[in-house]
């Protein structure tokens, strides 16, 4: 297979916008996506950038011309197109979106039937497809129809809350505060309607989309000091940063501190380990700080590799209970196999409600990869 001018990993593709990604390139992996899915409609959806429209046009109007009906669903993040594709018995889904890369970044991200990102085989497939660039586009009676869908948004809030490992009773007993730093992305789309549908009293930063971002879309803790600023000006329970894909998360203690991505999926973690028993996937190599913590718990930790698609299928096939990505998302079943930044939220909130404690003095008693180290 020869180089093709842009990022790729199993089931995506990201590239600067005018130099690796443009309507054309954005056009025949929309074909070759839908040449190869099986049969159902197609969901589409998008992340907050300008750009997210444009290329979402593109991708629908290709996947109409060679006979697919398609779903778009608008600003969404990816883990509610993959509720959406599930709920609807859809063929696949795509999300087009560039991930942690900034404003001038676009990229495509594809799921299977399941709702999952494609399979290693799949995704072969896919990029076979894209370089023959033989497509079957059809009569005009035959193009496929588009239509919107926005339940998928309630669908993923409900699809989450009736997740296991959620405890709504202690949430709602906790009556906390949270400020919510969208960045002006997709997961403003969903994520404070998921914690008000909690009984969390909920606060809203850079809450806008198609605006473009307010700070960059990664979980450096240095993009944060804002919302860390509101916390502590708003008397807050906790801070919650995400990325620009609404795939992971990092809290911001009631000091208005940063407790980073590792302290944050140590939260979930606990809290998984609340209700169920079973293998937990720790990416290898990282998150040593989280290793230490589950061990302490007598969880029963393996490694996986760095690839999202492998995870999930080692995920699938050992039935395990939860992974987690050095990135800070989690592939947890119960609420799909998708990374999703609700069911962080749900989990590290639920510790923290159970635990009766600040989240300051919480987090004080958390290990960290340098004390792993020793």
């Amino acid at each position: 297979m020869k180089t093709l001018p842009f990022k790729i990993e199993t089931g995506a593709m990201r590239a600067r916008i005018g130099f690796g990604i443009d309507a054309r390139v954005v056009t025949d992996f929309g074909c070759a996506f839908a040449s190869v899915m099986g049969p159902g409609p197609i969901v589409v959806g998008r992340d907050g950038r300008p750009t997210g429209e444009h290329y979402a046009r593109s991708v629908i109007s290709s996947m109409n011309s060679v006979g697919r009906e398609v779903y778009a669903v608008g600003c969404a993040p990816t883990a509610t197109l993959g509720v959406a594709v599930r709920e609807l018995h859809c063929a696949g889904g795509v999300s087009i979106t560039p991930g942690p890369y900034d404003e001038g970044w676009s990229g495509l991200q594809f799921l299977d039937k399941n709702g999952a990102p494609v399979s290693v085989e799949l995704w072969g497939r896919i990029l076979r497809a894209y370089e023959r660039k033989r497509f079957r586009f059809v009569s005009g009676e035959r193009v496929g129809a588009f239509k919107m869908n926005y339940s998928c948004l309630g669908r993923h809030i409900q699809a989450v809350s009736e997740s296991r490992g959620l405890d709504s009773m202690d949430l709602a007993r906790a009556q906390m505060t949270v400020v919510v730093d969208s960045n002006n992305a997709a997961p403003s789309a969903v994520l404070p309607q998921f914690l008000r549908c909690l009984g969390v009293h909920t606060l809203e930063m850079n809450g806008g989309l198609n605006t473009g971002f307010a700070h960059a879309p990664d979980l450096t803790p240095a993009n944060f000091k804002a919302l860390g600023a509101e916390v502590r000006k708003r008397s807050a329970h906790a801070g919650i940063g995400v990325d620009g894909d609404g795939s992971a998360l990092t809290l911001v203690d009631n000091l208005g501190k940063v407790v980073g991505v590792e302290r944050t999926l140590m939260l979930a973690a606990r809290q998984i380990l609340r209700t169920t028993t079973g293998v937990i996937g720790v990416e290898e190599g990282a998150l040593k700080g989280l290793r230490l913590f589950l061990r302490g718990l007598d969880g029963r930790v393996v490694d996986t590799s760095s690839s999202v698609a492998e995870t999930i299928s080692r995920c699938r096939r050992g039935k395990w209970a939860a992974a987690f990505l050095k990135t800070g998302a989690i592939i947890y079943p119960p609420s799909g196999y998708t990374p999703d930044c609700l069911s962080v939220t749900a989990l590290a909130l639920s510790d923290l409600a159970k635990q009766r404690r600040t989240l300051a003095n919480l987090v004080a008693d958390l290990p960290s990869s340098s004390a792993a180290r020793k």
